[in-house]
């Protein structure tokens, strides 16, 4: 099966599917670049090649190979602009441009004047941006045997390789900084394990610095201890080139060469220059070849314990230098340990990481039938399919509904000649549902127009991201559980404190009515009699005057003084006044007495009406006329109503708020508007009854301003109001909503919008 026909190189699906294990059978970093290499040559007829990488936003020269002379070359991260066997300028071009560059005759092109291409006399030059979510790196091929070597047929099968190559660096590179993470991780295990585990203080330190040596590749370590003085470092181990302890630099005074200057300063001292260190023996350093060094004091609360320091023949990284600062402060503290206490025990969990290389499926679909044509073993495992069975299936056979339309959009991407990518669910052959992430481009195959395509199994990633999503979703869900029960809590607790406050009060209004119905009952009842006294006292004056006209002057005189006719007119109107008023406060005591009964479990039979006009009485002072305004305007539409079962106290209470809300909204409303306005458009309640089919309607509206739509939705809430701090605590209409709707089983709406007033519904059972 040919995938493209070139006379001197025949490429087929075997050697595609080969060259792409061999590619990813390879995850050594270091190894890649070589291999990665020698396949593209092999398989492209170059006799050069050279593989540039990116690295921290930079491009490294990592391998160069020339077939001819199997010479093979590492740049051990050379930048493209220091290494001189490649030709700049065209490197350069695709690095900026990110596009492929194809020279049929380097020495007759544009870049002939390039320093590289001058002294090579270069042909045939193909130059291939590496491409896999970002530009990971160049692969730049050269044949000097012929011009226009890289044809299109064959530039197309070298991209193959190349979106191989791509897949595998990233995964290398991912297995590379796991190592990384790994070796760190065992370096820190190593460390802790031994300022856990180690009894002997020398020991224990000469451990730490073979240890140093052996994860971070320095020349050599060592670790001096402070003595209690402070004034002296004697040295307690040493690793790597030097061993011995016992040399010129065994006692070191503080302050003294630069191990004491760092005990002194309680600074570290890094330098990745020690052949030019102002501090450092030059000679020493040149002969032994070291480059770099680093000294930290040994710190613990405060106290210097002593310095670790150590030098490299090659430069520290900055990894390096974080491991350092962080393992000083470990030994530091172990050293304070052993100096004031025996050693404590430690277990540390050995870290474990498991990296596998990632074996992807590789596949080829014709993109007029959307059938796959050839398919590698990695897929036919994935699908559990062998590769004749899956060569027959439609796309429905493997591929789920819910993901069955990424499938179009594959083939309508690719034919457009853009690179697809996708998550999506597919089933085994088995039944089961797998998730799977697939990378798709466009391909020529027999002379035709195909996809290649790369599977990858994810359904492990999905189902932790679907239980993460799952576990986040039941969170929320009892959080906002809780937030209601919160609201609830706090709702109740000032229900409670109304409640017990509306209770105290109620008891105080029986008390005080009590106690003053009883005096005014006194005088309501001895007015009866005095008025009858006053009245035979008039007809006996009268008499008087009927039968002595002239009683003297004495008598005259003082009848004149004390007015005596205007007198017998105006008593018994003073005495009937006076009667009137008693009445009125036993009215008004009954009232208070009516209204202040405590609430019970126990429903009772009540009269609607009579706490409706209870209420109105309780709150005429806010009714009558004031400087500011006329007085608010009751209308009453009150039919017939039958006995409620209901509790008398929560009833009056619920009056009580949907009647003072009425007054605070027409008091609102008259803001801004003047006497004679009002007067002219009167402030009126309205409340309205009815009683039908086993239920009774009470209606209390007013013609205020009304209530716009947004403060409606939220009127029953807990402590929603609208009013200042000080006038409202936004339960009234709560506490009313439950009284109705929870303890008595019937409905309280609100009807409303801006400019028409406000009208509250209650309806209860009978």
């Amino acid at each position: 099966m040919i995938l493209c026909n070139n006379a001197s190189h025949p490429f087929d699906l075997a050697t595609v599917i080969k060259s792409s294990e061999a590619i990813h059978s390879e995850i050594n970093l270091e190894n890649l670049p070589r291999t990665v290499l020698q396949i593209i040559l092999e398989n492209s007829g170059a006799q050069k090649g050279c593989l540039i990488l990116q690295k921290d936003k930079q491009f490294f020269v990592e391998a160069i190979e020339n077939s001819g002379s199997n010479n093979y070359t590492i740049a051990q991260s050379i930048t493209v602009g220091e290494c001189t066997d490649i030709p700049q300028q065209i490197i350069n071009y695709v690095i900026k441009n990110q596009k492929s560059l194809i020279i049929e005759n380097a020495v007759d092109s544009i870049y002939k004047d390039d320093i590289y291409i001058q002294k090579h006399q270069c042909k045939s030059i193909l130059c291939v941006p590496i491409l896999f979510q970002s530009n990971i790196g160049i692969f730049y091929l050269e044949d000097n045997l012929i011009t226009n070597a890289f044809t299109p047929s064959k530039l197309e099968f070298i991209k193959i390789f190349i979106s191989q190559a791509a897949i595998a660096i990233k995964n290398a590179r991912l297995f590379a900084s796991e190592q990384e993470k790994t070796r760190i991780l065992q370096f820190r295990s190593e460390i802790d394990s031994t300022l856990a585990k180690s009894h002997d203080l020398q020991q224990m330190l000469q451990q730490c610095t073979e240890i140093i040596v052996s994860y971070l590749n320095v020349g050599f370590a060592r670790i001096w201890t402070c003595d209690r003085n402070q004034k002296q470092l004697q040295l307690q181990a040493s690793a790597g080139i030097y061993t011995h302890i016992d040399g010129a630099h065994s006692r070191i005074p503080v302050g003294k060469l630069k191990i004491g200057l760092i005990a002194q300063e309680r600074k570290p001292h890094i330098t990745n220059s020690v052949q030019t260190d102002a501090i450092s023996d030059k000679e020493w350093a040149i002969r032994e070849g070291m480059i770099a060094f680093a000294g930290y004091p040994l710190i613990a609360d405060g106290e210097i314990m002593g310095v670790v320091a150590m030098f490299s023949q090659q430069k520290l990284d900055q990894n390096t230098l974080e491991l350092l600062s962080f393992i000083v402060g470990e030994i530091a503290i172990a050293i304070k340990r052993k100096n004031t206490e025996q050693a404590l025990k430690q277990q540390e969990e050995q870290y474990r990481s498991i990296f596998e290389t990632v074996n992807d499926g590789l596949s080829i679909f014709n993109l007029e039938t959307g059938k796959a044509v050839a398919v590698n073993p990695t897929w036919c495992q994935m699908y559990g399919y062998s590769s004749e069975e899956f060569l027959t299936l439609n796309a429905s056979e493997y591929i789920h509904q819910d993901s069955l339309y990424l499938f179009g959009e594959f083939i309508d991407s690719v034919k457009a000649g853009k690179e697809f990518y996708a998550q999506g669910i597919c089933i085994h052959k088995n039944g089961t549902l797998f998730d799977v992430e697939v990378k798709a481009t466009f391909y020529i195959y027999n002379n035709k127009p195909h996809a290649l395509t790369i599977t990858r199994d994810i359904s492990d990633f999905c189902e932790e991201l679907r239980l993460r999503k799952r576990a986040e979703t039941i969170l929320q869900q009892r959080t906002q559980e809780l937030e209601q029960t919160l609201v609830k809590l706090k709702s109740t607790q000032s229900q409670l404190i109304q409640t017990e406050k509306i209770s105290q009060l109620g008891q105080l209004v029986a008390g005080v009515a009590h106690e003053v119905n009883n005096p005014v009952s006194f005088v309501s009842g001895n007015l009866s009699h005095a008025e009858g006294y006053i009245r035979d006292l008039i007809n006996l004056l009268n008499l008087y005057q009927q039968e002595f006209p002239h009683p003297g002057d004495i008598i005259e005189s003082e009848i004149a003084e004390i007015d005596l006719e205007y007198l017998i007119e105006d008593l018994p109107a003073m005495v009937s006044s006076m009667k009137l008023g008693a009445d009125r406060i036993k009215d008004i005591m009954l009232s208070l007495r009516n209204y202040s009964r405590t609430s019970s479990d126990e429903k009772k039979a009540v009269n609607l009406r009579e706490g409706i006009d209870t209420t109105l009485m309780i709150l005429s002072h806010r009714l009558k006329a004031k400087p500011e305004r006329p007085a608010i305007q009751i209308v009453k539409n009150y039919t017939d109503l039958p006995l409620v079962n209901c509790d008398r106290g929560q009833i009056n209470q619920v009056f009580m708020n949907l009647i003072s809300n009425a007054i605070d909204a027409l008091e609102e409303s008259n803001q801004g508007t003047s006497y004679k306005e009002i007067e002219q458009n009167p402030n009126i309640i309205t409340i309205t009854t009815a009683a039908l089919d086993n239920w009774v309607t009470i209606t209390i509206a007013d013609n205020g301003t009304g209530i716009p739509t947004q403060v409606k939705q939220k009127l029953f809430d807990a402590f929603f109001t609208t009013k200042p701090e000080s006038k409202g605590t936004g339960l009234g209409l709560s506490i009313s909503y439950q009284i109705i709707t929870e303890k008595h089983g019937g409905t309280l709406e609100c009807i409303s919008s801006p400019g028409s007033g406000a009208k509250f519904v209650m309806r209860i059972p009978v």
